[in-house]
């Protein structure tokens, strides 16, 4: 929805590299965070947004993969937990690449994840090269009590900052609606766009 989003205000957007839709889409592999950080480098990239997988980091997980005080893992060697790690610390790096860059970037987790925890996400957080914005879902037209957190660069986006304010009922997260959860509204992904733009616009 965000690429949507943004292709409607005019701009030109580029593939979204997900495994699903390709098997050269796989950020897992080294060549293909390589090639970002060369678009990145070459001033190809007006900014991006990187969603590494949850599932391992995720407090609902059962049996759980981490631990908040272990976030890389009981057994880091799992191959779910090491792939889950993977793909995490890739989009770490390129958060840390854009704020070099001075490219606009964000990485969306659940509010709650255990990503937050690692070494490399809060040392971005220290040195002052990403910041922290969450926001709940529900104050966007969603029916569920959801929380995002955004660790953005070369952004300001303080106004997606939105905590529930309690004026309505909330659909229970679980079942069939747990994907349907992490989908974003329009008028969500709409505020999302207008940060990217906002951000450009600054660098």
């Amino acid at each position: 929805k965000i690429a949507a989003s943004l292709s409607g205000k005019g701009w030109t957007v580029g593939p979204v590299i997900d495994l699903d839709r390709s098997p050269f889409y796989d950020l897992s592999m080294l060549r293909v965070l390589s090639w970002v950080y060369h678009l990145l480098e070459d001033g190809r990239l007006d900014s991006f947004m990187v969603e590494p997988p949850c599932t391992t980091f995720s407090p609902a997980q059962h049996p759980a993969s981490r631990r908040y005080d272990c976030p890389r893992g009981y057994d880091p060697t799992d191959p779910k937990t090491l792939l889950g790690t993977t793909l995490a610390l890739r989009s770490l790096s390129l958060i840390k690449k854009g704020s070099e860059m001075k490219c606009p970037g964000l990485l969306e987790q659940p509010r709650r994840t255990k990503m937050r925890r690692l070494s490399e996400w809060q040392y971005l957080l220290n040195a002052l090269l990403a910041e922290e914005i969450w926001t709940a879902g529900c104050m966007f037209g969603s029916p569920h009590n959801k929380e995002f957190v955004f660790l953005i660069c070369n952004m300001e986006a303080e106004f997606l900052h939105r905590k529930c304010d309690r004026s309505h009922q909330h659909v229970r997260i679980g079942g069939q609606f747990a994907k349907l959860s992490a989908v974003y509204t329009d008028e969500l992904a709409s505020c999302i766009g207008l940060a990217f733009e906002i951000g450009r616009a600054h660098v």
